[in-house]
């Protein structure tokens, strides 16, 4: 099941903090993601099983075994107690990326509160669009 995920013997570039532009943080530009980007952050919120996990925007130009987790994401699982499963499995599959959770503070001001709030604040979500 997470095989994809299990040590390939390089290290993955797992983002330590949420960048400037994350798009959790509430002063990254509306718009400046596409909408479908919402909607999959939504799908997985609906699905904590099965739904997706995401790596950080900085390293999607690399091969999937490389990228790294996004910092605004884990920083948002963290503070909800971490409901993705998927992620979970990650995290104990992964000891670099339990390192970089363990040291993420989920209580730093500036970001919305869920990921719900943040697909609202950009259009997705509020009128069916999802």
């Amino acid at each position: 099941m997470m095989l994809w995920w299990k040590d390939n013997g390089m290290k993955r570039k797992h983002a330590k903090k949420p960048c400037n532009d994350c798009p959790y943080r509430l002063s990254s530009p509306v718009g400046k993601w596409h909408p479908v980007e919402f909607q999959k952050v939504l799908e997985a919120e609906r699905d904590p099983e099965h739904g997706s996990i995401f790596a950080c925007h900085k390293t999607l130009q690399l091969p999937v075994k490389e990228r790294g987790l996004c910092a605004g994401y884990l920083r948002d699982q963290k503070a909800r107690g971490y409901p993705s499963i998927r992620l979970r499995l990650v995290l104990i599959a992964d000891e670099q990326a339990a390192s970089v959770a363990m040291e993420i503070d989920e209580t730093a001001p500036g970001f919305y509160p869920n990921a719900t709030v943040m697909c609202a604040a950009n259009g997705v979500g509020t009128t069916g669009d999802e």
